[in-house]
C-alpha cells in the first residue's frame, strides 16, 4: 500500500468541506443562533413579568415542583425560568442562565438582548466570562481611570449615535484626532465589555504617566545630591592648638 498523499485531491477534499461548513454557518447555524436569541428573549421578558407579579412567582415555584426540578434554596428566577422553558436541554440550564444574568447586570433589556449576545461573542464566551487582559494588573489601573473619570466635573455634552434604548450607560465613542490637535467623534458603542477595556488602558496610561513623573522627580532628586558641593572639614581642636 502506497503512502503517497495526492496533495491536490486532499486540498480539493478539505475545501469542499469548508464550503459546506461556511454554508452551515450562513444559514443554518445563524438561523439557529437567531431563534435561540429570540427564545432567551422570551425567557426575559417572562422574568419581568413575573418580578412584577406576586402570583406568578407562586405559581412559578409550583411548577417547578410539578415538573419535579429541583433547585437549590439559592436559585435565581431566571434560573428557575430557563428550567421550565428548555426541559430537554439539561446540558445548556447553565449557559443559558449565565447569559440572563450577566445581561440583568449590564441593564441590558429585552429588547437588546439579541443584539448583546452578538457584540459580546455568542453564548459561550459570555458563559466563560470576559476575555482576560493580557494585563493582569487590572486592580491598580481601573481605580485610577475611575477617579479620573469622576475628577471631570462637566463633560461634554453631544448628540451621538443612536442610543435612544440605552440610557444612564457608559459608552465607548469612535473618534479621530485631526492635525489641529481637534477631536472627530464618529459613532458611539454602548457595550460594558469594550467600556472596561478602556477604563483599563486608560487606568494604565495613568499609571504609565505617574510612574514617569515619579522616576523623573527621583533623577532630580540624584542630581542635586550629586551636584551639591562639598564643605570642608572642620579642623579639630587638637589641630588648631598645634
Amino acid at each position: 500500500m502506497s503512502n503517497i498523499v495526492n496533495n491536490e485531491t486532499l486540498e480539493a477534499k478539505v475545501s469542499s468541506i469548508a464550503k459546506l461548513a461556511d454554508s452551515w454557518v450562513v444559514t443554518e447555524l445563524r438561523a439557529a443562533n437567531t431563534k435561540l436569541y429570540s427564545l432567551l428573549t422570551s425567557c426575559m421578558n417572562l422574568c419581568e413579568e413575573i418580578q412584577d407579579n406576586h402570583a406568578y412567582r407562586i405559581e412559578l415555584n409550583e411548577l417547578l415542583k410539578k415538573e419535579n426540578v429541583r433547585l437549590n434554596g439559592q436559585a435565581s428566577m431566571r434560573a428557575k425560568v430557563v428550567r421550565l422553558c428548555f426541559p430537554s436541554l439539561k446540558t445548556r440550564w447553565s449557559a443559558y442562565t449565565r447569559v440572563l444574568e450577566a445581561a440583568n447586570s449590564a441593564g441590558i433589556g429585552s429588547a437588546e438582548l439579541a443584539e448583546w449576545i452578538e457584540n459580546e461573542g455568542g453564548i459561550e464566551a459570555i458563559r466563560l466570562g470576559a476575555k482576560p487582559s493580557s494585563d493582569d494588573n487590572g486592580d491598580k489601573y481601573t481605580p485610577l481611570a475611575n477617579e479620573k473619570l469622576r475628577s471631570i466635573r462637566t463633560p461634554v455634552k453631544i448628540s451621538l449615535g443612536d442610543q435612544s434604548s440605552r440610557h444612564n450607560c457608559d459608552v465607548v465613542v469612535l473618534g479621530h484626532v485631526n492635525s489641529d490637535g481637534t477631536v472627530e467623534l464618529y459613532e458611539a458603542v454602548a457595550n460594558e465589555r469594550l467600556v472596561n477595556e478602556f477604563k483599563m488602558e486608560l487606568g494604565k496610561t495613568l499609571f504609565e504617566r505617574e510612574d514617569a513623573n515619579r522616576t523623573v522627580q527621583t533623577h532630580k532628586q540624584q542630581r542635586k545630591v550629586i551636584s551639591k558641593p562639598t564643605e570642608p572639614a572642620t579642623e579639630s581642636k587638637d589641630e588648631q592648638a598645634a
